[in-house]
């Protein structure tokens, strides 16, 4: 299950009300405005991360950097909402995607156990021989 579902912010592209049934779980309208105005330059941005010219780290810095939110910032954010809501509603609608993340979040969990603990070294095999080292590993599983 998604942590803090209920508090997740859904943006429609139209208005809110134009959506009665979901109406109250909707935060806002998306600018579409300024996606369109900057959208050369969020592709541009996207291009340089994806061919390795700048890292998406360095970017997010730089434009989380400026006093006043950019354009491409305020794109940016817009996109994401976009995407978020997106993903939400499908993940609340797709049983098959809610019980994928589920699996995923019992493995991360159980890295996290097998982590806090510190049993076998944390993990880290120093042993030669083949049987040493999965007698350590086997201290990693309870």
């Amino acid at each position: 299950m998604l942590r803090d579902i209920s508090d997740a912010k859904l943006y429609t592209i139209s208005s809110p009300n134009d959506f009665p049934n979901i109406k109250g779980i909707l935060r806002g309208k998306i600018n579409t405005k300024v996606i369109n105005e900057n959208f050369d330059d969020v592709l541009r941005l996207a291009h340089s991360i994806r061919e390795g010219r700048a890292s998406g780290s360095l970017m997010m810095g730089k434009l989380g950097s400026y006093a006043r939110q950019s354009n491409i910032a305020t794109a940016l954010r817009e996109i994401g909402r976009i995407e978020k809501t997106i993903f939400i509603l499908d993940y609340i609608t797709n049983e098959t995607l809610r019980r994928r993340h589920l699996g995923l979040n019992k493995g991360e969990a159980m890295n996290g156990l097998a982590g806090a603990l510190f049993f076998g070294k944390r993990g880290e095999l120093r042993e030669r021989g083949v049987q040493n080292q999965l007698q350590r590993a086997s201290a990693l599983n309870i």
